[in-house]
């Protein structure tokens, strides 16, 4: 299958990853993140955070032993969404979720 819209392949993954495993580091890794999802978004690229591999200690371990140095915060997928209006997440109303 060639790269493009009608599949998978057009994708690209990536880690944000920092020098050091600090609370200013997850800040840095953060600030990264959103850097990264705002300039896909502007080019016209679907993305999705992948946190859930840096949150078990063994597979950190591993995605950091592919890195060059550093220690992996985040990883991301972008590539291209599907044609036409993106899906909407479902939200419940805010009289639901706010209390006084």
């Amino acid at each position: 299958m060639p790269a493009g819209l009608e599949n998978d392949f057009g994708a690209t993954y990536g880690i944000i990853h920092t020098a050091a495993d600090t609370d200013h580091d997850w800040l840095a890794g953060g600030m990264g993140l959103s850097a990264v999802l705002l300039t896909a978004t502007a080019a016209g690229l679907g993305t999705a955070a992948i946190s859930d591999i840096t949150e078990s200690e063994t597979i950190r371990e591993h995605i950091r032993g592919l890195l060059p140095s550093g220690r992996p915060q985040v990883a991301v997928r972008i590539g291209h969404p599907q044609p036409g209006q993106p899906a909407v997440s479902p939200r419940r109303s805010a009289i639901e979720v706010i209390s006084e």
